[in-house]
């Protein structure tokens, strides 16, 4: 059985996926309709949140600053570490694409348009990121084989933080 803070990192998870899911919904509503509704702002602004967590928690290593809001950072930059997972060797490679990402999630928080390249990125993205929220949720355990491959990578960062 878990413990409560197990129940609530659970029910983060179920959170993030529900996020990921709307996001998807929102986008493929986007790009039938080639538009973005309010409902849809609402959606993007969320996970624009969520990708400024995962920033922040790359800036927060890259320059060894931990600060109060860290914890989430760190959470949120674990979370697009494992869903970008084998997509990229090189770190500045990654802050390029979380970077792109941000961008298109800001882009459709304010109701504009990106590039069909941007809006397949951005779909991608989210695919692996239910993926991921998915498996963990299946596969409760104090740290997932995703998180142990992706911890030192996420040490391994501060060695590149001259790239950026």
């Amino acid at each position: 059985m878990r413990n409560t803070e197990s129940r609530f990192e659970l029910m983060d998870l179920y959170n993030q996926k529900m996020l990921a899911n709307r996001a998807k919904l929102a986008l493929m509503r986007v790009k039938r309709e080639n538009a973005v509704s309010s409902k849809e702002k609402a959606v993007f602004i969320r996970l624009l949140v969520f990708l400024n967590a995962a920033s922040d928690g790359d800036k927060a290593i890259s320059n060894s600053k931990m600060g109060a809001s860290s914890d989430q950072s760190l959470q949120a930059l674990r979370q697009t570490l494992i869903a970008l997972r084998g997509m990229f060797q090189e770190t500045d490679s990654f802050r390029k694409r979380l970077n792109e990402l941000t961008e298109t999630a800001d882009m459709l928080s304010k109701g504009n348009m990106p590039s069909p390249e941007a809006l397949k990125n951005l779909s991608e993205f989210l695919e692996r990121y239910s993926a991921v929220q998915s498996e963990t949720i299946r596969e409760p355990q104090s740290m997932g084989q995703g998180e142990a491959g992706i911890w030192p990578l996420v040490r391994h960062m501060k060695s590149f933080s001259t790239l950026s």
